[in-house]
């Protein structure tokens, strides 16, 4: 079960150019149980159990600057912070319930290109940049002290040209 609540401001700055911002929250209550059994013939080999309770929060805060030199082409530049926050417990067959507790911060700065060639042929470019830190309280269910940290940076280039018949 979710609540999301969000707000775009769009203001243009010249008869080209337009700055965005947004930003949105997020509150999810999470709960995932699983439970499997193994039969081999008639006969239960495996049983196995995990439940995740795990509500969360998610904070969103955008900019955006756009160029758009005609009705049909455009150029946009935008950053998206975004910060996640998790808590609860989880446990699975025969291990102690552990923190499920955890923090993720990304940071993506994006480019998108959109023009249009002709009425059949449109070009469109994304090219993307996104750093991930994650926080986990608890690296393993009997490790009451330790937690885990990492780092990301995740790099993407998209082309794409599009013939439309119609």
């Amino acid at each position: 079960m979710d609540a999301v609540a969000g707000y775009v401001w769009e203001k243009p700055a010249s008869l080209y150019w337009q700055h965005s911002v947004s930003t949105s929250v997020a509150y999810s209550l999470y709960y995932e149980q699983m439970k499997s059994k193994v039969y081999d013939f008639d006969t239960l080999t495996s049983e196995q159990s995990s439940r995740l309770n795990s509500p969360n929060i998610k904070i969103d805060v955008g900019y955006t600057v756009g160029y758009y030199p005609n009705s049909r082409t455009s150029i946009k530049l935008g950053m998206i912070t975004s910060y996640n926050q998790f808590w609860g417990e989880e446990k699975e067959t025969d291990m102690a319930e552990r923190d499920a507790g955890k923090i993720i911060i990304s940071n993506d700065l994006n480019l998108t290109c959109y023009y249009y060639i002709s009425q059949q042929v449109r070009l469109s470019v994304n090219i993307s940049s996104t750093y991930f830190f994650n926080k986990e309280n608890q690296i393993q269910p009997l490790d009451d002290y330790g937690y885990e940290i990492t780092h990301n940076l995740q790099n993407s280039f998209g082309a794409s040209l599009t013939y439309s018949i119609f």
